[in-house]
This record gives structure tokens, sequence and C-alpha cells, in this order.
């Protein structure tokens, strides 16, 4: 059976194409139309990839699976608003200030996901990018459960535990699965509006950052207030907002929610009014602005005292997290965990679980936000089909590729010198070894967030200041945030405390002396890193890179980020690959077996 999951008009715009019940193509919007998120959008650039790939028409789908259950709206949702409303008056929370109520958009977006208002916007999309003929049935799926099978089914396990965390779905926030011999039974669920999602997107944009896509930014500056940690008085003022305990947490949603929001639809005025209370001079933050400390003009998050609440911040979403995974294995005796949902991006989070002893192995999707979720629609329906779709991970590499032909006729058509590669692995290992900064492009696109050999920017991370001038000539962001290493598994456990399979950047492990020493540009300030773990037997190529680049300078460790530049997709054709080149500080650019060097430059 052949099914074609959409995640339209939400975060991150995505098609994924279910055959038999395996996945062969995943694509993301923002990566054909170059907006960043593509928020709100329609997919329909991604989906018609998806179905070409494969040669495959629309009229031959058997079923289109949705991400989102729309049977829930409007009357479920709005009784689940109706019930905080009527816990905000029982419980005394102040009234509105007439700054609005934390929940604008509310009504269009209830309206937007009834069933016949979803379902004509799901046909003008597809019938204004072209298809004609029959349209195929749309089935509507949880939006929890559509995270839980992307990530079970990809996690090669059989009796299993997953948990998801989110915004927030049709009305759960969180929500824990057993599954056992293939059958998910739902086992815990905290319930809009008791939102993890809300809790750290709203500290997102209470540090000057944008939510729903700097979160991860928040969870770089947190590492910066390790090393005062334990002078730092958040860690218990935080209790007011969310207090957790062994087993599970106590979050009030109204420093989020069903409150004025005078400065921010993602946080209310009582968050702003807890916190200047306690300490006058910690004022929201609006994006780039800018402070004085020690004679320096900086970043006003990078302020010592912000530093310290977005550690405790990052620090209570770990403590939140580890208390519902000890819930679940303590009820269920299960060991194997999957996690997916926006907030498992955050893999200093991720690591915090996987150190638990009640965690004996761990998956986490590497698509992980909405995204992913259309994955697991398509596997939830092609189930109901009758197809199995059991379908372990192995690599990401599920988007568009390039044929050499076509990557010859960009480079023609664009005017560029360019010469083909006997062997790439070794000519841009040599490259590496002189110091260059060289854009990758090779094989499908990633399915997810992280660029893991397949549309890369690389260099050998030997010196610190590597990062430092990556960050300011080639990706033109904050000089703070730190790079991720590659490596090979054979190596792992020479540079990593845990050393565990770690292929897809999503979670984050310790860093020894080894790696600090010989690797200084992918450590972060904390000692931790973010890496891809690269096995040999799954990408071949990337891997012999990596060991002909050690063979060169003695480190077989790449510095490895997604080919792009700040406020940008990653690159997704040639012709993307080509402008971000010749738009940044990257010394040569290695498309398949072709390589452009800069004007000057031998290699």
């Amino acid at each position: 059976m052949i099914v074609l999951g959409i995640n339209a008009f939400g975060q991150n715009p995505s098609a994924a194409l279910v055959i038999d019940g395996k996945l062969r193509a995943f694509s993301h919007e923002e990566r054909f139309n170059r907006l960043k998120s593509s928020h709100s959008l329609f997919p329909a650039q991604s989906l018609a990839w998806c179905l070409g790939s494969q040669n495959i028409k629309l009229e031959e789908v058997d079923k289109i699976a949705i991400n989102w259950d729309c049977r829930k709206y409007p009357y479920r949702i709005l009784s689940n608003m109706a019930r905080a409303a009527a816990r905000k008056l029982f419980q005394n929370q102040p009234r509105n200030s007439g700054q609005g109520d934390g929940m604008g958009g509310v009504i269009n977006y209830i309206n937007q996901y009834r069933p016949a208002n979803y379902q004509s916007m799901i046909y003008a999309g597809l019938r204004e990018s072209g298809f004609k003929g029959r349209l195929p049935e749309l089935v509507y799926v949880n939006h929890h459960l559509s995270h839980a099978y992307q990530a079970y089914y990809q996690s090669g396990y059989q009796d299993a535990l997953v948990l998801v965390a989110d915004g927030h779905g049709e009305e759960a926030c969180v929500s824990g699965y057993k599954v056992y011999k293939g059958e998910f039974t739902k086992i815990l669920e905290y319930p809009v509006p008791y939102s993890l999602g809300w809790f750290y997107g709203g500290f997102t944009a209470y540090l000057g950052f944008h939510a729903n896509r700097d979160e991860g930014k928040l969870m770089g500056l947190a590492a910066y207030g390790e090393e005062s940690k334990d002078a730092n008085p958040w860690l218990g003022h935080l209790d007011k907002i969310l207090k957790v305990d062994k087993h599970e947490f106590e979050l009030n949603p109204y420093f989020f929610k069903l409150g004025g929001n005078y400065h921010h639809p993602r946080f209310t005025d009582k968050l702003v009014k807890y916190i200047t209370e306690i300490d006058p001079e910690l004022v929201p933050i609006v994006l780039d602005e800018r402070a004085q400390h020690h004679g320096k003009n900086i970043n006003r998050y990078l302020l010592p005292k912000y530093m310290a609440l977005a550690y405790a911040v990052q620090t209570r979403l770990e403590e939140a997290l580890q208390a519902i995974v000890r819930r679940m294995t303590h009820e269920t005796g299960l060991n194997k965990l999957c996690l997916a949902g926006g907030v498992f991006m955050n893999c200093k989070a991720n690591y915090s679980i996987s150190e638990m002893q009640e965690v004996k192995e761990l998956f986490i999707h590497p698509a992980a936000s909405d995204d992913g979720s259309a994955l697991g629609a398509a596997y939830y329906v092609s189930r109901q089909l009758g197809d199995d779709p059991g379908d372990p991970l192995l690599h990401v590499q599920h988007g568009a590729s390039y044929s050499l032909d076509t990557i010859r006729k960009a480079l023609e058509i664009s005017g560029i010198e360019y010469r083909e590669m006997r062997d790439p692995a070794i000519e841009t290992a040599r490259l590496l070894a002189q110091g260059k900064f060289v854009g990758w492009f090779h094989g499908g696109a990633e399915m997810g967030a992280r660029a893991l050999g397949g549309r890369s920017i690389i260099a050998c991370p030997n010196k610190e200041q590597v990062k430092d001038e990556i960050n300011a000539k080639v990706k033109f962001r904050e000089s703070w945030r730190p790079y991720c290493p590659s490596m090979t598994a054979e190596h792992a456990d020479q540079f990593l405390v845990h050393a565990v399979n770690s292929p897809f950047m999503i979670c984050a492990d310790k860093a020894k002396p080894l790696l600090e020493e010989q690797a200084p540009a992918t450590v972060h300030v904390d000692q931790t890193v973010r890496p891809q773990i690269v096995a040999e037997s799954v990408l071949p190529l990337w891997h012999r890179l990596i060991t002909e680049t050690g063979k060169l300078t003695g480190v077989p460790v790449l510095l490895n980020t997604s080919f792009n530049v700040r406020g940008e997709p990653i690159v997704n054709s040639p012709f993307d690959a080509i402008r971000t080149f010749y738009s940044t500080g990257l010394d040569a650019l290695v498309l398949e077996d072709f390589l452009v060097l800069k004007r000057g430059l031998k290699s």
C-alpha cells in the first residue's frame, strides 16, 4: 500500500512517502522554497518531490495520512480550554491586565483544524500544486500517536516505552505509551495546558530568542551557567513555575498561557512580575537587544544573570523528563525507551535521560519535531491497511539527491570552473588537513535538523579558533555557539565518556580529555559534545573521509555543521550549494565527484 504522510500549515511542513510500510522518501518544505521553517505553509514541493522520486502519481496513493486528528476540532478542544479557564477561576489566578490573554489566535487555530475546513485546505493545496484527477482520502491521526509511531517503528525495538513531549497535541502535551507485542497502550498523560514545550518556549522568548525555532540557543546558553550552578538562585525559584518530584512534575500554566501577555505571546505578565520581583534587572529581552558589561557591548542574554536563568530552566526541564521516565519504567518494568516530539530536539535533556540507570536502550528520533510526525502518521495508516511498518532507521539521507549530470549542468550554467575528482575522500581530506573550510554535498538531503554527511560544512577541529572563524566568516552566527564532531565508530570510545550508538547528533555526551586536546573546536564550555558516530557499513564514503583526514592530521574527527548560514534552511540542490558557497567564507565545495575552489586556491 502507498501512504503519503503530510505535516501541513503548522511548524516545519513536511511530507513522507511510505510504501508497504517502509519509508521511501522524506523532505521538508523549507528545503525547496528556501523559507526557514516555512511556518503555516502547505508542503507542496516536498510532497511532489517524494512522489516524483518514486515515480508515483498522486492518484496511485491509497491514503493521505494527516498528523493531527482534526475530528477533535472544535468541540473537544473547546472543552479542554473551558476546563483550563474554569481551573483558573477556582484557583484564584489573577485576572487579565487587559493586554491579551496569552491565547491569541486560538479561535482561528480551532477553525483551521475543523475536518471540513482542513480537508478543503489540503485539497486546495494539492490542486494549486498542479495535481489533477482523483484525490486520495484523508485519514486523521492523533498527533502524539503520530510521534509515537515514528519513534517506535524506526527504533528496531520490540517491547518498549515511548515518550512524547512537545508544545501540545489535540488534548495532551505529554503522552507516555507502553508497546507490548505491537500494541500501544497509553500509560501517562499531561493534558493541555500543562506543557513542557510551552515552559521551555516561553523562556526562549523571555531571553530574546525566537520561540519554536531558537530553543537550541537557550540550551547552548545554559551551559555557560554550569560553572556557577551552586550559587544559582533560580534552581529554587523555579519551583513556583515547574515543580518536580521523583515520578511527576507540576507545572503552573498561567505563567505562559491564559493571562495578560503585554510583553510576548509566549509568556504572560504573571511570569514577568514573578521574575522581576525577585530581580528587577531581569526583564524580558527583545530580539538583538544589547547591554554593556565590563566595558563591552554584548547581547543582553550574555549577562551572567540571564545565563543563570537559562541554566536553571534547562536543568528543570531535564529533571521533569527524568521524573516521568522514572515513573514509566517503574510502572512497567520495561527499560527500552523511544523519544519523539519537539522537546526531544534538546540533546542535553536527552543525555540526562540516557544516563538514567532505569534506561538500558534509548532511541531518539532525529526528526523529533512536527516534521517527523508526518512519517509517524503514514506508519499508522500503513498498519491500519495491513502493512508491517517495522522500519529501523540506519541513516537520515531520505531527501532529494541529484545525478552527476544534473550537478555538472548546474556548474556549467553558473559559469564556474570545476574539475572531477578521482577520489573525493582523499582529495577532500587533503584540503581539510590544510585548514580549509569545505562545503560537502553528497547523496540525499537529511531528514531532520542535523547535517550528517549529506549537506555539511566541515573543517579540521584541531584548533579552538576554528569555531570562531566559522561562526564569523561562514555561518554568520553568534560567537558563543558550539559545533559538533563527527567521528568513526572505531574511535568513539577514545573521545567520548559513554560512546553509545549515536548516529544522529540528537544526544549529547561528555568529552574525554583527548577530544578536548585534539578537537577543541567541537567541545562546549561544559565539556559536552553532540556527536555523530559513523559506522562504515552505513555511510561508507563519509566514514572514509573522516578516516583519511585522520591519517593526515592525527585527529579522526571532523567539525561538522549544517550547510547553511544563519536564518536560512540547509541547502537542498546544487544551485543552493553554489549560492551559499560564494556568499560565505568557504574555501572549497565538493558536489559529489566535482570540486570547486575559490579563486587563488590550489588543490
